[in-house]
Order: C-alpha cells, then sequence, then structure tokens
C-alpha cells in the first residue's frame, strides 16, 4: 500500500528522515510558523471527527497562505476559526502573537506568548 503525503507533511521515518525535515524557527523570531512546523507541531489534543479534522486543515492551510501574503488582519481571523476547532495548539498561539506584533501590539503579543499552552510546549 501507498501513502500518500500532502504538502508540507514532515519526512517519512528512516535513516535520512532528520536530514530532510524543515529547521524550527527560534522562539524570538517574529516570522509566523511555517506550514512544515504546523504539520509537525500541532496535533489536536482532542479527539476530532474527520470532516473536523479535515476543515482544521484546510483552515491551517487558509492562514498560512495568508501569514505568507501579509494579509495579518485576514489570517488573525482565520486563526481564531482554527482555535474553535484545536483551542489547545501553541502553534497558532504563537502565530496570533507574531501577527500582533506585526501589527504594532507587543503588549497583546506578549500576553500569547504568556500563555500556559505556550509554557508547556517543549523547545
Amino acid at each position: 500500500m501507498v501513502r500518500r503525503r500532502w504538502p508540507g507533511a514532515p519526512p517519512a521515518a528512516g535513516p535520512d528522515a532528520a536530514a530532510t525535515r524543515a529547521p524550527t524557527q527560534p522562539a524570538t523570531s517574529t516570522q509566523p510558523a511555517t506550514a512544515a512546523v504546523a504539520a509537525t507541531t500541532s496535533q489536536p489534543t482532542t479527539q476530532l471527527s474527520v470532516g473536523q479534522r479535515l476543515r482544521l486543515r484546510r483552515l491551517r492551510e487558509e492562514y498560512m497562505a495568508l501569514l505568507k501574503d501579509e494579509k495579518w488582519l485576514d489570517a488573525r481571523a482565520a486563526i481564531e476559526k482554527v482555535r474553535a476547532l484545536d483551542p489547545h495548539s501553541p502553534m497558532e498561539i504563537y502565530n496570533l502573537a507574531c501577527i500582533e506584533s506585526r501589527l504594532g501590539h507587543p503588549d497583546t503579543a506578549i500576553k500569547y506568548l504568556k500563555d500556559p499552552l505556550m509554557k508547556a510546549t517543549p523547545p
């Protein structure tokens, strides 16, 4: 059986897997997390149906495209839709902090970074 991989999926396990994995960004960066990082770091913590998981994936792809195009307000709205389905994802909290920083709201960005979910996530 051939397993299909979607764009941004983590590489297959094996001896070459570590060499092909995309590097993660340092915590001090104001650049939003990339789709490659999203695929490896964000797993829903609640049990979602197949339809909800597909919707979650589409919403993440949508906001990643908006971030790439620097459409900060639209991306923030799309991230809030993702958080409605997966409220425990630290990646979305981090991306909200990056967006707030880009919009010139450092206090709000710091508030997001101080979220308990961010502290519970290993570096």
